[in-house]
């Protein structure tokens, strides 16, 4: 299967994904997710493949999501169907029924930070960063954010992190458990081997029991709609309509809380 957004390369057990957007930080557009869902459908369905490593080409890891898609949305409803289609595809990596990697060597904010907590094993190169940039545009996290964050940190300082918007450097989010481990960045990719090849060559059934059922007591169901339907309003806000002009013009938005 060809691909024009993402890199798929299968070495014996171990599949890995690769976003290829590098000269936009793999900022994720809808054919970036269409091409994903495409290729964890490919992954779930070769039996051969008994691990899953996801990465970013180039500097980044993935800069979130396309502000000029969601800017071009019009109406509520067409706005829920935007964001359940990107958390559909996170759905179907949640309970893929292999271990995943998610291998983070740069740059993770909004989507891309999200998409990098969906790791059952999240490896960040010291460069790598985080961030939960959606209030700097006026939305709430979505791609599982609100379920995904709060799991790893807790509900308080989830919040803190989310609310801010600021960045967390790679080091500390290992501190807070946010993620599972920081690499020198001259280790990195020697280091995310290892660890994929230890989990491509464990027992697959009983590692994909383990996520799922983990995944399952909690409530990341209720988490997903009410991020698909709340940002299907936010996106109509004035509050997001200001972020996103401001971000464009490169300027500091002026919320006025509508």
């Amino acid at each position: 299967m060809g691909f024009s957004t993402i890199l798929y390369h299968k070495k014996g057990s171990l599949a890995t994904i690769s976003l290829n957007r590098p000269e936009v930080l793999n900022a994720m557009n809808s054919l970036m997710r269409e091409e994903l869902d495409a290729a964890i459908t490919e992954v779930a369905g070769d039996e051969s493949v008994r691990a899953l490593v996801i990465t970013g080409k180039g500097r980044g890891f993935c800069a979130g999501g396309d502000l000029k898609e969601i800017q071009a949305l019009r109406g509520s409803v067409a706005a829920k169907e935007f964001v359940q289609k990107f958390n559909n595809m996170i759905r179907k990596l949640l309970y893929l029924e292999k271990p995943v990697i998610t291998a983070v060597n740069g740059v993770a904010v909004g989507a891309g930070c999200n998409l990098a907590l969906c790791g059952d094993l999240i490896i960040a190169s010291e460069a790598a960063k985080f961030s939960e940039i959606f209030v700097r545009v006026g939305l709430i996290p979505d791609f599982g954010g609100t379920y995904l964050l709060a799991r790893n940190v807790g509900v308080a300082r989830a919040k803190k992190i989310i609310m801010s918007g600021e960045m967390t450097a790679a080091r500390e989010a290992e501190n807070i458990g946010m993620i599972s481990m920081v690499v020198p960045d001259e280790k990195f990719e020697t280091v995310v081997a290892q660890e994929a090849e230890k989990l491509a060559s464990g027992p697959t059934k009983a590692l994909a029991f383990t996520k799922v059922v983990l995944n399952k007591n909690l409530d990341m169901e209720n988490a997903l709609e009410y991020e698909a339907f709340i940002n299907g309003l936010l996106i109509q806000s004035s509050d997001h309509k200001e972020a996103t002009r401001a971000f464009f013009a490169k300027e500091e938005p002026k919320f006025t809380g509508c």
